[in-house]
């Protein structure tokens, strides 16, 4: 895999935001209708095209709920769960280390942070990364190219209150592609087995800090196609225990260092 995909070699420290510059064009337009279909999603009981979240299981970690999409047959789906004893940055310092994703995410096989730019004072990321073997084999290896916004609010004294992250898909044929590094990207893949899949715009991580408690609410929102020639109804059923599995990987992992800091300054925002 990394002899054919580009191994993009990720600068210690992470660049700070601005390093890349502000964010092309293409890319500020594909985010910005992220980050609105994001808030649609997170807090509403209902999708941006009027379907309902209805409830789909429950473990004691973690609650999710289900919705349909107009004009896609895979599922929409959204985790809803309390973490105590952890910092909202922790949960985001957690998210946005791509290249840690690989020790706890099993679902994962190559992960690579490809760029930040700046956008009206939040990050904007290009991410790549590539999915295990799903379904006792039915569903190979994908790769999937986002784009992330990221948001947080922060009190006077810097504490972080809340961050919200939503990422789509980028493709070759969006505006500025070959300057955000996906034309390479496409062209790497095309030399490997792998297949393409893309997530919805909007999907992502909503945490807040609850007040009066040592606890943070998350929700979570996943909508994929993860592309080839596979029943729907394969896709939905794996789906649904991988989304709560991946969830509660990543409790344990944020819990593991409860307090954690965004690694480095330049990765505050």
């Amino acid at each position: 895999m990394e002899g054919l995909l580009p191994t993009y070699p990720v600068p210690k420290p992470w660049p700070a935001p601005g390093a890349a510059g502000a964010a092309p064009a293409g890319l500020r337009t594909i985010l910005e209708a992220a980050e609105k279909d994001g808030r649609a999603l997170f807090f509403g009981s209902k999708t941006p095209d009027g379907y309902e979240w209805k409830p789909d299981q429950k473990r004691k970690e973690a609650a999710l709920f289900t919705a349909k999409h107009a004009t896609s047959s895979s599922k929409r789906w959204r985790v809803e769960c309390e973490v105590e004893g952890v910092t909202v940055e922790a949960i985001l310092a957690a998210s946005c280390d791509m290249e840690n994703k690989l020790s706890w995410d099993k679902s994962l096989t190559w992960t690579r942070h490809i760029s930040r730019y700046t956008m009206d004072g939040c990050w904007a990321d290009v991410e790549a990364y590539t999915t295990a073997a799903a379904a006792a084999g039915l569903i190979s290896s994908r790769l999937f190219i986002d784009g992330r916004i990221t948001k947080v609010k922060r009190t006077e004294s810097g504490e972080m209150t809340s961050v919200l992250c939503a990422t789509t898909n980028l493709h070759k044929d969006m505006p500025d592609a070959d300057k955000i590094g996906v034309v390479e990207l496409e062209k790497c893949r095309k030399k490997t087995s792998l297949v393409r899949a893309r997530n919805f715009s909007g999907g992502g991580l909503h945490a807040e800090k609850i007040p009066g408690k040592d606890a943070v609410k998350m929700i979570l929102v996943c909508h994929m196609e993860i592309g080839g020639y596979l029943p729907s109804a394969i896709v939905n059923s794996a789906s649904a225990d991988a989304i709560l599995d991946t969830t509660i990987d990543f409790i344990k992992e944020v819990k593991r260092q409860p307090n954690r800091k965004l690694k480095e300054e330049g990765e505050r925002i």
